[in-house]
């Protein structure tokens, strides 16, 4: 990630030193203040750390140890956790059981605990607001006795302030790369607090510096991921005691891919290359009856249950054709890991169907997709920042299942072509007033031979930022309808970034 690695729920407590229940030692860690950033935590080190592991009943059946979030011990009966560890798990699943798990999976010193209440404080899922949760253990720990291993951290003072540019640690057993797998040791860390006005640049009104903390690597690199969530900031006072000074969540990971940056134009995509590839495919009653081969557009996953597609794919066919149903397709029709989801909204944003105005819509899927389960090979693709202006010259890849020659057939795999960007004088000359440059987008070879062509409608143009992540910085438009590749024809897409309040609007995520 380019800009902000995370953000973190404050927690203030009445006075240092002090746990719930009248323990006063608490904080205590074998750590050396100096903590190596990135790395395995050594044993004992961080004797608070709790993993949490819930167990589901699904429509499919039971899902054991399904997810999982971090967590710290305040006293011997309670933790502290985020709230959205809560409820952050599709409508259809429903928890039969929560239980807490001290130390690695690869020691014999692991100590289960059921959960047998929890408490949330107000928790908004949308913007993240009281992300904070208390879960009670079943039984109380005996600090002293079996559970000897294991101690409460200490909740800071109510008056801490900790300056931008000090660093704090974060642990967790959460993946160690984006899509990776989850840790079986402790890991750990270490993370400098941030300025709160970098954190409002980029969160905006998601960021609460009151009750919120900001802290990260501006240029990424090192970070917390997926499965540490809830776990704590530990931040070390002057007497060597740890506080727990936050609880993560962090920016969900986007624009991740195993594609180079050189694309190899006009070729099939490898394999997960482009993980936030859909394929609209839409049913229609006509006429003369079912049309369940109609028309297909592309799009792109900009998160767990929004499609960025164009508008135009929403209503270009004849007056007397009727959709009745719209379906999504992930990866290749040749691949057995192909899955199919239906869209139950669409959003448009003033499309003009003559000059091909605001071109950009909204699908939302029928339910959000697991990332982290049954769907992880699948990732959505960042949006650019706002003010992304890259220069005419500049090279980028559309990506699609349509049409490979003019009149030809569609595609049964994936095909990436990379396109130079124009300037935006070469397509007010071709298109005239159909082409607004405040909107949209000039790209293609003057002489031919490489575009995109009938089916890619809707598809990202997937640009490479200098960090490696990839950001839809357009949408596929439109280009000739005599044919594709055709010289002195450029190709125009619709610029993503003046969408960008729209699409939070719509969608009530912060991009």
């Amino acid at each position: 990630m380019a800009l902000i690695a995370a953000v973190f729920t404050v927690c203030l407590a009445s006075g240092y030193g002090y746990a719930f229940g009248g323990r006063q030692q608490c904080g205590r860690s074998m750590a050396s203040t100096r903590i190596v950033g990135g790395q395995t935590a050594s044993r004992g080190s961080w004797p608070w750390m709790a993993k949490l592991q819930l167990n589901f009943d699904t429509p499919k059946g039971p899902l054991t140890q399904g997810a999982h979030c971090g967590g710290s011990l305040i006293s011997n009966q309670w933790i502290l956790t985020a709230a959205h560890c809560t409820n952050e798990w599709p409508d259809d699943y429903t928890v039969n059981s929560i239980f807490a798990t001290f130390g690695d999976e690869e020691e014999g010193n692991q100590i289960y605990v059921n959960i047998s209440q929890h408490y949330l404080n107000g928790f908004n899922k949308t913007n993240f607001k009281d992300d904070i949760a208390l879960y009670k253990l079943e039984r109380p720990l005996d600090f002293n006795g079996q559970d000897s291993s294991l101690e409460p951290i200490c909740l800071p003072p109510r008056g801490l302030n900790i300056p931008a540019g000090a660093k704090c640690t974060v642990t967790g057993w959460g993946v160690t790369s984006t899509n990776g797998t989850e840790s079986r040791t402790l890991g750990q860390v270490q993370l400098p607090i941030v300025d709160n006005g970098l954190c409002s640049l980029k969160w905006g009104a998601s960021f609460r510096p009151a009750t919120q903390l900001c802290a990260g690597y501006l240029f990424g690199g090192e970070d917390f991921c997926q499965g540490d969530s809830g776990g704590p900031f530990n931040c070390q006072l002057a007497n060597g005691a740890y506080v727990a000074q936050g609880n993560g969540f962090g920016e969900q990971q986007c624009g991740r891919s195993i594609a180079s940056t050189r694309i190899i134009r006009g070729q099939t995509a490898s394999r997960g290359a482009w993980p936030w590839m859909i394929k609209l495919n839409y049913m229609f009653n006509t006429s003369k009856g079912p049309d369940t081969d109609g028309a297909q557009c592309g799009g792109a996953l900009i998160s767990d249950q929004w499609i960025l597609t164009a508008a135009h794919c929403t209503n270009e066919w004849p007056d007397d054709y009727k959709v009745n149903e719209i379906a999504v397709t992930f990866v290749d029709t040749d691949e057995r890991s192909q899955y199919y989801v239906d869209i139950n909204q669409i959003y448009l944003n003033r499309f003009n169907k003559t000059n091909f105005e605001n071109d950009i819509a909204l699908y939302k899927l029928n339910k959000p997709l697991d990332f982290n389960g049954e769907h992880n090979f699948l990732g959505p693709i960042c949006l650019p920042p706002r003010g992304l202006n890259i220069r005419a010259g500049a090279k980028c890849v559309a990506t699609g299942w349509g049409r490979t020659a003019t009149n030809g057939n569609g595609s049964a795999i994936l095909r990436q072509v990379s396109l130079p960007i124009l300037e935006n004088s070469v397509c007010s000359m071709r298109w005239r007033n159909l082409f607004r440059s405040t909107k949209k987008l000039c790209t293609g070879y003057l002489l031919g031979g490489k575009d995109i062509c009938q089916g890619d409608s809707g598809g990202p143009f997937n640009c490479q930022l200098g960090d490696g992540t990839w950001v839809a910085y357009g949408i596929i438009s439109f280009t000739d309808k005599r044919g594709c590749g055709l010289p002195f024809t450029p190709t125009v897409f619709t610029r993503v970034a003046p969408y960008i309040s729209w699409i939070e609007a719509i969608t009530g995520l912060t991009f």
